[in-house]
């Protein structure tokens, strides 16, 4: 399935994948869509473990394209739809501001 989304979209502009690494081990990342002048957080995922989790790569990532968005002429960075059953992704999302 991403196979076929970055051999679409990536070409185009319309996604970037994010990567975050601890001594060349990469830990994190983030898949972000583009459309237009929005910016959509799409999906993440952190190595297991409590040493990768704590380094926080996820909150790394989104960082540097919530500003990579800006710096495109992104006017909206869209979190996304979470169902209301995921509190730890809700609260994740509140403490930015969403």
């Amino acid at each position: 399935m991403f196979g076929n989304l970055f051999e679409s979209l990536l070409p185009q502009g319309q996604c970037r994948l994010y990567l975050a690494y601890s001594d060349e081990t990469p830990i994190g990342g983030v898949i972000i869509f583009y459309h237009r002048l929005e910016a959509t957080y799409a999906y993440s995922a952190t190595k297991g473990g409590r040493d990768s989790r704590r380094k926080r790569p996820t909150n790394l990532l989104l960082w540097t394209a919530i500003k990579d968005a800006h710096s495109m002429g992104c006017l909206l960075f869209n979190f996304g739809s979470t169902p209301l059953s995921n509190e730890g992704l809700l609260s994740f999302k509140k403490r930015w501001g969403t």
